[in-house]
């Protein structure tokens, strides 16, 4: 499910000089000035530049090969210090596309690279994520009225590279915000619908995934309920044949969960919080996506949900870059899901 190959030898012409090469990086980047703040300079919305973002030397571009382009060093830290608790030692630099982020709607990518603590042994850790319309999300809480924001997207992969040139995928992340209009109690709302993807693999190659789904109505801001609703599903092992399988629906409540479906055998079980007076409000909203229209049929039928988590995953890792914003009197919600009745 990770959108990426689990192993792969990587491309690097000159294997033997990769560690040395990124440990003179690392001193490149302490020579320059660069410290812990440097994230914070690269991050900060508030900063309309980032006077730390210096070009990067092409003497390292063997360091980028599996993702070539023009790069800015924007961010380093060195977490190597004894102060910080072992198996956190670290030290990371971070390269960007742009010498600030939230400065730009257009697709942004950012290659980071981490020589891990001692402990782990020796490898490093390349974390590629990919990103756009980050200036509208910077702004995203400002929009008034029936203006909608530009909606967001991030997809994220952290591979390990041993010694041996073996590139392994151990970590996917993905993410995608809409924005769009929304009847609701006679009115039409502002809704986000945010959808999570995390998928890692253990040194067995196994992998646990959580799919989450996250519907927002009405801004805080202008003094609306915020009424939310989410579906939370985790697998271990492929939705095909899963290993495991817990279904989380509604926003988590300190009241004690009703299981409404069981499973010992298959080690099977869907849940549901319920929230006071946003119960009944939470199964609304999720009734109104058909995937999760057999979470509300008895009995629940597994395969069926699974599927569609398979295929929600699916898409979500095809098109986290096609984020809309949408006006329409038709629930955002259902028109996005018209694929899975075709």
């Amino acid at each position: 499910m990770s959108g990426e190959q689990s192993v792969d030898r990587t491309g690097f012409k000159d294997l033997k000089r990769i560690f040395p090469l990124l440990r003179e990086l690392f001193d490149y980047a302490e020579k320059m000035g660069f410290d812990s703040s440097s994230f914070d300079d690269y991050g900060s919305e508030e900063q309309r530049d980032n006077p730390r973002a210096i070009e990067f030397p092409e003497n390292f571009n063997s360091l980028v090969e599996g993702h070539p382009g023009k790069y800015f060093i924007v961010a380093y830290n060195n977490r190597q210090n004894p102060y910080y608790k072992e198996g956190t030692r670290h030290r990371i630099i971070r390269l960007s596309s742009v010498p600030k982020r939230s400065q730009t709607d257009e697709r942004v990518r950012e290659v980071d690279l981490i020589e891990v603590d001692p402990s782990f042994g020796n490898k490093t850790q390349i974390k590629v994520r990919e990103s756009v319309n980050n200036k509208s999300f910077a702004n995203i809480n400002t929009a008034t009225g029936e203006e909608v924001e530009q909606p967001h997207g991030q997809a994220e992969y952290m591979y390990e590279l041993d010694p041996q040139g073996i590139k392994t995928i151990r970590e996917t992340r993905i993410n995608r915000l809409d924005e769009g209009l929304f009847p609701w109690k006679g009115e039409e709302k502002p809704v986000r619908w945010v959808r999570n993807l995390h998928v890692e693999k253990d040194e067995q190659d196994i992998p646990t995934m959580a799919y989450e789904d996250l519907y927002i109505i009405g801004r805080m801001s202008e003094g609306g309920s915020g009424e939310r609703a989410q579906v939370k599903t985790f697998i271990t092992g492929s939705p095909d044949n899963p290993k495991s399988v817990l279904v989380e629906i509604g926003v988590d409540s300190p009241l004690s969960a009703k299981v409404v479906y069981e499973h010992k055998q298959r080690n099977i079980k869907v849940i549901l919080y319920e929230g006071t007076n946003a119960y009944e409000n939470q199964l609304q909203i999720v009734q109104q996506d058909p995937a999760y229209a057999t979470l509300f049929r008895k009995p629940v039928d597994i395969e069926e949900l699974m599927k569609d988590i398979a295929f929600k995953a699916r898409m979500l890792q095809e098109d986290w870059d096609k984020p809309q914003a949408v006006f329409t009197r038709q629930p955002a919600i259902e028109a996005a899901n018209k694929e899975l009745e075709s």
